[in-house]
């Protein structure tokens, strides 16, 4: 038996349990639903899978529904909710971060004098493309990153040589 049999064959075990306890009691339907039910959680290990359906039992009147089970899982896996606030906390930061650099991006634009210096900085640190393979706005984005990172050297290379 391969593990993903086995995989089906503790899955159906544990929804035939879970049918049983809400009285699904017309077999066919009940192997369709649980095979439904699979695809639909087939990403949460078994063992945690298992958890999360014998705690809907308790605490639900009704039959659950997969995104109740889900609910549950997510509910019992703390280092998901952790996993999910990262990523959301570094979404943040990294939105916070294109935020700045749009500033400071319009404020050398403001400029023109700095603009100019800064984009001939950022066009000469560019290696030698053949500028007709790539777009003129393609080309603009690519300087306008350019012009941020120099102003932040610079800033940064200020604040250690006035320490």
């Amino acid at each position: 038996m391969t593990n993903s049999t086995v995989n089906k064959l503790t899955f159906a075990t544990m929804f035939k349990k879970m049918a049983v306890i809400y009285g699904l009691n017309d077999a066919s339907a009940a192997a369709a639903r649980a095979k439904e039910y699979q695809k639909a959680l087939a990403d949460i290990p078994l063992d945690e899978l298992s958890t999360a359906m014998n705690a809907c039992v308790r605490s639900s009147k009704w039959f659950p529904t997969p995104a109740d089970i889900r609910a549950q899982w997510l509910h019992q896996s703390p280092e998901l909710i952790n996993t999910t606030k990262k990523i959301s906390d570094d979404n943040e930061l990294l939105r916070i971060e294109l935020e700045k650099a749009e500033q400071i991006y319009s404020a050398i634009k403001a400029d023109k004098k700095t603009y100019e210096k800064f984009r001939t900085m950022a066009v000469a640190d560019l290696p030698d493309i053949p500028y007709d393979i790539i777009s003129k706005n393609l080309l603009e984005h690519v300087i306008r990153a350019r012009i941020i990172s120099l102003f932040r050297e610079q800033v940064l290379s200020k604040k250690k040589s006035a320490s």
